[in-house]
Formats: structure tokens, sequence, C-alpha cells
């Protein structure tokens, strides 16, 4: 029987195969080129051809590859029936490829790796891929700057195979974004470029709690009804992101150097962000399962890679399970896209 091979085509580049129904392998870059987050241009496959040596198969053994929407696809990609049907040489062998949103990927990955037969996923992160009416739309206009149809947060309800989008937020309004902020003004991530990009969240995570005696109830974001904004005082949100805004710097003071003590203004900030985040992620959770009911909850995207986060909210929600995808990064888009590739082409996991 054949097998459907994931990919993420990014940073934290990856491939993952599933052959009927099951995971059998997936494997990030950065463990084969030992460099953190690598990023695959779409040309390298070093996850690829790593994963089709260690199964012993070939190209021909292929159904066909999966990805999501990203940066490096849409230039193989032949607009086909409303979507994107793509024709790949690998080795001289033609295979079909798949494209599906990001949040979506992350989503599958989530709940088809879960065990569960129905669950609540919510998918966050700082932003996904690019839609229009829930359809991708031409990379092109990503580039061009219309980011504001990006997702940042999204949830599904997810039955049997089905998963089915409930409620998205698009960037800026992104509280993988925020956190990713303040971990810049913090001097945790010194490089933000394509081919080399830090992801170093969890040293605020880990910098908050020393904040906390600074504490007298300040917020940078603020709830609304069943959604969110962020504190304009401090934050300005525009299609180009989030920029602090020169109030935040007088209160918190000038963004910190690497290597630099940190004051208690830096440690407050830090405790805000975490506070703010479990603040926001939970009362969405609350607001969309009042509505919905559903009995567990799969969390996925790499805002879950929080784990002080993911703890407060197994302890104050009443799921009867709560599964937080483990490879939660881009990295674990590869496991998704395999996933919905062997049901798109089966109609069935075994």
């Amino acid at each position: 029987m054949p097998y459907f091979i994931g990919l993420n085509v990014s940073h934290n580049c990856a491939a993952a195969a599933v052959h009927e129904g099951q995971l059998v392998m997936a494997i990030a870059g950065e463990r084969i080129a030992r460099v953190k987050h690598l990023f695959d241009n779409g040309e390298a496959h070093q996850a690829l051809f790593y994963l089709l040596n260690a199964l012993c198969i070939t190209p021909a053994d292929l159904s066909c590859l999966a990805a999501s929407y990203g940066v490096f696809l849409p230039r193989w990609a032949k607009e086909s029936d409303g979507g994107y049907a793509l024709d790949y040489n690998l080795q001289g062998n033609t295979i079909k490829m798949r494209l599906y949103s990001h949040h979506l990927a992350h989503a599958a990955a989530g709940f088809f790796a879960s065990g569960l037969d129905e669950a609540l996923v919510m998918v966050s992160d700082a932003a996904g891929s690019a839609q229009l009416d829930g359809l991708p739309v031409p990379e092109a206009l990503y580039l061009s700057g219309v980011r504001g149809e990006l997702e940042s947060i999204s949830f599904y309800k997810a039955s049997g195979l089905k998963l089915e989008l409930l409620k998205s937020f698009h960037y800026p309004l992104s509280m993988g974004e925020f956190y990713s902020a303040i971990t810049d003004y913090l001097g945790f991530n010194r490089h933000r470029t394509p081919e080399h990009m830090d992801f170093n969240e969890g040293r605020t995570m880990g910098l908050s709690p020393f904040g906390e005696q600074y504490f007298n109830g300040e917020s940078m974001v603020f709830l609304e009804h069943s959604g969110f904004s962020f504190n304009r005082e401090w934050i300005e949100a525009s299609d180009t992101g989030l920029m602090l805004t020169n109030r935040f710097y007088e209160r918190f003071g000038p963004p910190r150097k690497p290597g630099e003590d940190f004051s208690p203004e830096h440690m407050l900030a830090a405790y805000i962000a975490q506070n703010d985040l479990e603040k926001v992620i939970h009362y969405l959770i609350e607001a969309v399962s009042w509505r919905y009911k559903p009995r567990n909850l799969v969390l996925s995207g790499g805002t879950f890679h929080n784990s002080v986060l993911n703890g407060v909210l197994r302890r104050n929600t009443n799921f009867e399970h709560v599964f937080v995808f483990p490879a939660a990064d881009d990295s674990g888009l590869a496991v998704g896209n395999a996933f919905l590739a062997e049901i798109d082409g089966k109609g069935s996991l075994r």
C-alpha cells in the first residue's frame, strides 16, 4: 500500500509518513543538520530523503506529497478545481502534491494523533497561511502586503475524520506575535530572518515569575466579547505587525541587549505577557466551549510550547482530556499534512 508523506517547507522543516492510517515516522530537519529551526527553501529536502531511506521506500512508493501553503510552495502550483494541484519531480518521478492551510494542518496533527473521537481543537501561533473566505490565496498577495487574512488563532470542531472551522482570528490580532514581540524586547530573539529565526519565547516564560512581585494589575491585552484587543497605549497593531509604543518604553525602559542584566521592569514585562497570554487563551476556550460543549480539548501551534500556559488550561478547565500535540511548532505541520493527504486520497484512516 502507498505511503502518504507530509512536509513542512520553511523554518522547522520536517517530513512525516502515514501508512494505513498510522504515523510511522516523523523527522525534523534540525535533527539531521544539527541546526536549530533548520530552514528549507523547498529544494534541500534533507528530512524527506532521510525519511525515505529510513523506511526503505522510493519515490515510486509514494501516493502523494502534501505540504502547507507557504512562501516557497506556490511557485510549483498550478491552480486547479478551486485549489492547488502540483506535479512535483522527485528523483525523476512525477508525484502529485497537495496543499493545505497552515492552521488546518496544525489541527489535523493534533487531533488525529490524539486518539480521541471528538474534541475542540485550538490552534494558536504567530501567523498561519493567507486565506480569503476560507480558501488559500496566491502567495503574491501575501508578498504584496495583504496580511490581514493570515490565521493567528483558529478553533475547529473535530469528530471522526472531519475538522470544521468554528471561529478564527487574523493577524495582527495574534497572541503568538504578541508574545514574540515581548521576547524580542527582552533581548532573547537576536535573529529574525527567514533563513535564521530564533524562537526563545520559553525564556520569557521562564523569566515571568520573577516579575510577579512588581505586578499591580497592569495589562497589555484587554478581553472583549468573545475576543480580545491590545492596549493601544503600549502596543500598536497594523498590517505589518505589532509595534511597542513610546509609552511602552517610558514604562518598561529601552529594549534589553543580549547579555545585559534584567531590570525589575524587564521582569514585570515578562510577567504581564505571560499573565495576559494565559488570560486570553483561557477566555477564548471557555467562550467557544460554552457554545459547542465539547468533551475534550486538543491544543496545537507554537503557542502551546508554553508549558506554564498548558498547565493553567489543564487545571482550570473541565474537559475529560486535554491533549497537547508534542511537535506543536511548525515541524508538526508535516504530520498534519500527511494525515490530511491520506484522508483525501483514501477517504479513511485505519
